[in-house]
Parts: structure tokens; C-alpha cells; sequence
């Protein structure tokens, strides 16, 4: 069961990296990522329902701000080429993930072993801070604990703050 869930989580992880063609031609989404706008949507009532007026202020400022630079990140030229990389990556990595499952199903290598060979196809992947700071807030909300709800709100502001700061530089650099 384990061994199951270790191999199928970076496939997993590579399907949702691979842009859909569902959601990529969809005038819905404006961030281009599945889930998105309920996300969006959920994070905004929280902030609606629990923050204080002063970071409710601030968190719908950044993250208008934060769609604002999205939309303009993803109009640059430096985005387009990262993105066309990113999907020759994954590509490759697809690749890779099917020569070692071909490999296990061949008996020449254990399924132990196939899970560490994909493993370290992603040793890159980083699941930072902002991830965390949502775990935290689900897990607040749901305990309806108020102080720990706000600081995990003061968190993802500020992971959003830092993101517009990375997008502002990386916009300067483009155009």
C-alpha cells in the first residue's frame, strides 16, 4: 500500500505540472491552475469571515495586486520560454518514469527500487512555506480556532507580498 502511494505520487505530481488543455483554453481560470478560483474563492470568504479590518485590507489589496502580476507575468516572453521548458522537462521526466516502470515490469530492477529512481526524478520539488501556511489555516479553520486562523492569514499575506516583490523584479527585467 505504501509502495503504492510512494510511486504514484510523482506521477501524480508530474500530471499536475503538465498543463491540461481543458483548463489552458478555458477563459475561466484566470491563473491558469485547476482549482484555482475555488481556492481563491475559499481563502477570500476566510478572510472575509475572520480577519481583522485592517488585514482584510491588506490581503485584498495584495492579492488583487498579485492577480494583476500574474496576468502580466504570463503575457511576457520569459514566461512563455519557461513554460515551453518546463513542459520539454516534464516531458523528458515522463519519459523516464515510463522506462523505470517498464524496467520494474521486466523484473530488472525491484519496485523498491523504481520508487527511489523516481524519487530522485524530483529531489528539485519544493513544497514551501505558502503550502504550509494553507495546511495550517484548513487545519485552524476547522478547529475554529481564530488566533491561529489569523496568523496563518498574516502568513500567506505575506508569502503574497513576497511573490509580488519576485514578480516586480522579474517584470522590471522583461519589459
Amino acid at each position: 500500500m505504501k509502495l503504492t502511494r510512494l510511486l504514484i505520487l510523482p506521477i501524480l505530481m508530474l500530471t499536475m505540472i503538465i498543463p491540461q488543455a481543458g483548463h489552458a483554453a478555458s477563459g475561466h481560470n484566470p491563473m491558469g491552475m485547476p482549482g484555482h478560483d475555488f481556492r481563491h474563492q475559499w481563502l477570500s470568504q476566510i478572510i472575509d469571515q475572520y480577519a481583522p479590518a485592517d488585514l482584510k485590507q491588506t490581503m485584498k489589496k495584495d492579492m488583487e495586486t498579485h492577480h494583476h502580476l500574474m496576468s502580466e507575468w504570463r503575457q511576457s516572453a520569459n514566461f512563455k520560454k519557461g513554460n515551453r521548458d518546463c513542459q520539454n522537462t516534464c516531458e523528458k521526466q515522463a519519459k523516464k518514469i515510463q522506462a523505470i516502470k517498464k524496467d520494474q515490469a521486466q523484473g530488472k530492477i525491484s519496485a523498491e527500487d523504481a520508487h527511489q529512481k523516481i524519487a530522485q526524478l524530483f529531489h528539485h520539488a519544493k513544497f514551501g512555506g505558502h503550502h504550509q501556511a494553507f495546511g495550517q489555516l484548513k487545519t485552524a479553520v476547522k478547529q475554529n480556532d481564530r488566533t491561529a486562523i489569523i496568523k496563518a492569514l498574516e502568513q500567506i499575506d505575506q508569502h503574497i507580498q513576497q511573490s509580488n516583490n519576485r514578480l516586480v523584479k522579474k517584470l522590471g527585467k522583461t519589459g
